[in-house]
């Protein structure tokens, strides 16, 4: 059975005219906080370079043929502006768990850099790791011909559905 009467039993085109109901004007807003894991010491070969991972980049096979410090990077910093819930970083774990003696570090790039006296850092570029310094390197890209900004996925992915036919 339908209900009759809602705040929503009216024609579509006068839904923009309608006031807002008492029920739904006081609002709340969500503390979200992300629950990372704590730290503990690392084991750096400083003759070694260091390779940082991070949330954007959990690539297995970057680099897999050298020797390096594999570091996944959590920066609160990043968390606060960004949460995610603890099944996220549950998911991200597991998936650092694919790269071979990778070590989790809970701070910022800076301590990172500074509390391991690291010298040769080397990370793959994302718009959130501008603040990292080392050698940067391009990420990979699934469609690399299409660099153009886009205003919503839709309409970047029309722009690769071309590259996507020309691949199959």
């Amino acid at each position: 059975m339908q209900p009759k009467s809602t705040i929503l039993d009216v024609e579509y085109s006068d839904l923009p005219d309608l006031d807002i109901p008492a029920v739904l004007k006081e609002t709340e807003t969500p503390v979200l906080q992300t629950v990372l894991p704590k730290n503990g010491a690392l084991e750096i070969e400083n003759s070694l370079p260091t390779l940082v991972y991070n949330f954007y980049n959990l690539d297995p096979f970057w680099k897999s043929d050298i020797k390096a410090n594999r570091v996944l990077l959590l920066e609160p910093t990043h968390f606060a502006k960004y949460p995610v819930c603890e099944k996220t970083i549950s998911f991200v774990l597991k998936l650092a768990d694919n790269i071979e003696r990778i070590q989790v570090f809970t701070g910022e790039f800076r301590e990172l850099k500074a509390q391991y006296n690291l010298s040769e850092i080397h990370f793959k570029e994302h718009p959130t790791a501008t603040h990292y310094e080392g050698f940067r390197e391009q990420r990979a890209w699934m469609f690399p011909e299409v660099r153009e900004h886009f205003p919503s996925f839709f309409s970047y992915w029309k722009k690769c559905e071309r590259f996507l036919k020309e691949m199959l």
